[in-house]
């Protein structure tokens, strides 16, 4: 009987690590639970709001600056290219806040509080760093560290700034909360030097990648 009980739950938590979850657009996405907590283990890449709103994709950077300026929700798309899917889109903070919802229903972008749960969780923010991070795609990992045994599958995806300057791909990965400390974004980064998961401040016109957490 002990021996049954323990397979249906290590059964269990592997359903909860393969499951998925779809957004408006019919993306799947992998999931992960980390402690208490279930994640989205892909970028997200929606296009539309939960109302069927479309969210508008900038086409230029005059396109993506005056979204920003204007307080104004907007995306930009990864260039076609093979690894598009994998990297997801980069939002600026007023599509991810906008109340008409970017995350599929029973999840939602996490709060900065929730990214310290995570962070707890995992031991430290140095830890968290090493253990969220996928062991692709990064330029300078350091051979010696066993990356990515969280299941989160962290991509170097960089930033598009408020300024419409693309950056920081191979090298970092910049992901929303929803939370707001004055006039900024609170957001965490992943580094190519293993730098702690602490919280920052971003421009909320910046672009950055987002997950999201199951309610």
């Amino acid at each position: 009987m002990k021996t049954r009980i323990l397979f249906l739950t290590a059964l269990f938590i592997s359903f909860l690590s393969h499951a998925q979850v779809s957004d408006k657009n019919g993306f799947a996405y992998e999931t992960v639970k980390i402690g208490t907590q279930i994640w989205t283990a892909e970028n997200l890449l929606t296009t539309t709001f939960q109302n069927g709103d479309p969210i508008p994709e900038a086409k230029n950077m005059e396109e993506w600056i005056k979204a920003g300026s204007e307080g104004k929700p907007m995306f930009v798309s990864w260039d076609k290219s093979s690894d598009e899917k994998a990297y997801g889109n980069l939002y600026n903070w007023y599509a991810i806040t906008d109340k008409r919802g970017i995350a599929p229903k029973g999840w939602h972008v996490p709060t900065d509080k929730e990214w310290n749960i995570l962070v707890s969780t995992l031991g430290s923010a140095q830890k968290a760093t090493i253990k969220l991070k996928s062991i692709y795609d990064w330029e300078m990992l350091n051979l010696n560290i066993n990356y990515g045994e969280s299941g989160f599958e962290g991509l170097p995806a960089g930033i598009i700034t408020s300024e419409g300057f693309y950056e920081d791909k191979g090298t970092f990965t910049y992901f929303w909360s929803s939370s707001e400390q004055e006039s900024f974004g609170l957001n965490r980064n992943l580094s190519y030097d293993d730098s702690p998961f602490d919280s920052a401040l971003g421009k909320k016109g910046n672009g950055l990648s987002v997950r999201l957490v199951k309610d």
